[in-house]
């Protein structure tokens, strides 16, 4: 343990360190993993994307995280167990060299400001790889009194943040947030949030429909041949979570299987022509809570002149192409800066937050997340 706490210290003395990011998202299909070599000391940092890739998600996790509220503890905390020792086994077959592993894991449960739970035993990484793991990024946060969500726009205003142009950083992921980032010269804070569902109630709806085949909408197709249920859109506009006021976060507790059962119970789709419309519906949801959120904040906030799009929904073409619509003066724009692409971007950032617990500096940014006060996130394991 001596020369663990020795090598951590020395680490933290060194200018240049290397370190791996792990995420799994909502969406629970894959294992994303991004190498970087961070330069400096300070919040901005040089960087350099060595590695990055995805590792699917085995069948028998990505259905158990689908169902969370459905887990026993102690299914739970053996699915825990068996996922931190995949985690292991992704890393080794890399063969990358590192100093730091920065683990998300896979969100459980999150129920802000009660508690939120991410699971990936990181002792298995520790011992396996000999090397410190950094994890549970977001209960410090939810401990101060926030979200614990989103915590990619801090890594946005590291990214995106300019002089002279206002611009927004959007992920669809199974989820979708957004950052409004003013210019470097604005006095007002980055403020960001969950607007709601990204993906997850579309692949849902594929997978149902297909019995498994298809876990999501290849470039939107199938919703581009349906025709929106304007009645059904309207009472999933309405839920309250689309007109509660930031900061605000969700997850499956708030659009997760029982959401997706009222909707298909209302829906009904029977023939293939009845499962594109509900494919379109969806994508319009999405779409709309997106446009909605940015739209609501104009009187407070300058509309931004270029959004960056992360996630898996910026494959989406037909889903891009609506959103277009309803953002004519927007200039959107696939993430694609310094080797950090749509793909790999939310890995990049926890590695970006292993970084800033490294030199001790905070990780939250409270104006988004409603915490207390900024704080450093993260634990470790060794």
């Amino acid at each position: 343990m001596q020369n663990s706490l020795e090598n951590l210290e020395n680490l933290r003395c060194s200018d240049t360190v290397r370190i791996v990011g792990m995420m799994t998202g909502t969406s629970a299909d894959g294992l994303d993993l991004c190498l970087v070599e961070f330069s400096g000391t300070t919040r901005f940092p040089t960087f350099e994307v060595l590695e990055s890739t995805t590792c699917p998600l085995p069948s028998h996790f990505s259905d158990a995280f689908k169902r969370p509220l459905e887990l026993t503890v102690s299914t739970a905390t053996n699915l825990s167990f068996r996922l931190g020792e995949w985690y292991a086994k992704q890393l080794i077959s890399t063969k990358w060299k590192f100093d730091l592993i920065a683990s998300h894991g896979q969100t459980l449960v999150h129920a802000p400001p009660q508690y939120t739970l991410q699971i990936g035993e990181p002792g298995f990484m520790a011992e396996q790889l000999k090397t410190p793991v950094v994890f549970d990024f977001r209960s410090q946060d939810v401990v101060l009194g926030g979200q614990g969500a989103p915590l990619i726009p801090v890594v946005d205003e590291f990214l995106f943040r300019d002089e002279t142009e206002v611009r927004a950083a959007l992920n669809i992921g199974g989820i979708a947030n957004i950052t409004l980032l003013p210019t470097k010269a604005d006095s007002r804070p980055v403020i960001a949030w969950d607007t709601g569902p990204g993906n997850t109630l579309i692949d849902r709806a594929m997978a149902t429909w297909t019995e498994g085949a298809e876990a999501f909408d290849r470039d939107g197709a199938q919703a581009r041949n349906g025709v929106v249920n304007e009645s059904l859109l309207d009472w999933l506009n309405a839920i309250p979570y689309c007109s509660k006021m930031p900061p605000k976060s969700a997850g499956q507790e708030q659009f997760g299987i029982p959401f997706f059962n009222e909707i298909f119970r209302q829906s009904a789709p029977k023939s293939d022509r009845d499962w594109q419309n509900l494919m379109a519906t969806l994508t319009e949801f999405t779409v709309e809570s997106i446009a909605g959120e940015i739209r609501r904040f104009e009187d407070h906030n300058p509309t931004p002149t270029r959004m960056f799009i992360g996630g898996g929904g910026a494959s989406n073409v037909y889903m891009m192409e609506r959103l277009q619509h309803h953002l004519p003066t927007v200039v959107l724009e696939p993430v694609n800066l310094s080797g950090i692409t749509s793909d790999n971007k939310e890995a990049f950032g926890f590695a970006y937050l292993g970084y800033l617990w490294l030199r001790q500096l905070p990780g939250n940014l409270p104006a988004v997340t409603g915490a207390k006060h900024a704080v450093i996130l993260g634990k470790l394991c060794m």
